[in-house]
């Protein structure tokens, strides 16, 4: 579906232009930026038909179906959700970040590393089985996972006390648990129903130690405020938000692409039931 077009926005002239592309095993969005001039030139969201045993045939062929995504970019970042992921210290070599036992997926697997602040590190996996970058049709600048610009953002809020953000993505749910700008907790969730998705925010409270009257869960990405999960969510939680992380957020932006600040919708609010 796609959300907005730039009446400008032409795929045979895209040199100076960013292509963010957000990917997992069900939905592929993306949004073409021109970050010198700070404008939105394109902002889309295309669900996944699904693989049956075809494995990642429905990636390449949307993709391969997609104008813009042939085009010729000056950068283009994608963030992956669907890839398992770690936190580790940043002064974790590059060898021991990726045998880790919980990122050991297959021969096929690339490994990533990025570096969230100074003492944060994310190692992630991509399995060539299921997100094939070697057979898309456009050449990656950078890869990153989308809990890095997500633990990016959260550092830049200031908060205090205790705080639960979550990051929406179809069925998945990035969970990330902070204790007066302290990181505690980081995880991944896959859910198919409302109760899972309480269930596991309840988990987290849990754990953390965290008072459900007083915390405060910040809600982020395809959730839309009129959806069922979010009046279940008030049942148990008195303090929440729904934060505008514009998808460049998500992003861990190259340096010379630091002063990005255009001000983007958030992807796919859709009514999760």
């Amino acid at each position: 579906m796609e959300i907005y077009r730039d009446d400008r926005f032409d795929p045979a002239f895209t040199k100076e232009l960013t292509l963010l592309l957000h990917a997992d095993s069900h939905a592929m969005q993306y949004a073409v930026i021109h970050a010198e001039a700070q404008e939105v030139m394109l902002l889309a969201d295309r669900q996944l038909p699904p693989s049956g045993n075809n494995g990642t045939a429905p990636l390449l062929q949307l993709m391969n179906q997609t104008d813009e995504l042939h085009a010729a970019y000056k950068a283009i970042h994608l963030s992956i959700s669907a890839a398992p992921f770690l936190l580790q210290p940043s002064s974790t070599k590059s060898e021991e970040a990726t045998s880790h036992p919980l990122l050991q997926t297959g021969t096929d697997t690339q490994w990533q590393l990025d570096t969230v602040k100074d003492d944060v590190q994310v190692a992630f996996s991509i399995s060539q089985a299921r997100l094939p970058l070697q057979d898309i049709p456009v050449t990656i600048t950078h890869t990153h996972h989308v809990i890095s610009g997500l633990l990016a953002t959260i550092e830049s809020q200031g908060w205090s006390g205790d705080h639960i953000t979550v990051l929406v993505t179809h069925r998945q749910m990035l969970v990330v648990g902070h204790q007066n700008s302290h990181l505690a907790f980081a995880n991944a969730f896959h859910f198919s129903s409302k109760d899972d998705f309480i269930y596991y925010l309840m988990l987290v409270a849990e754990q953390l130690h965290m008072d459900q009257e007083t915390c405060t869960v910040h809600l982020c990405g395809a959730l839309a405020p009129e959806a069922q999960i979010t009046r279940e969510i008030h049942k148990f939680f008195r303090n929440y938000t729904f934060e505008s992380f514009g998808l460049s957020r998500m992003f861990r932006l190259t340096p010379s692409d630091e002063s990005l600040s255009i001000a983007m919708p958030v992807l796919a609010l859709l009514p999760c039931v």
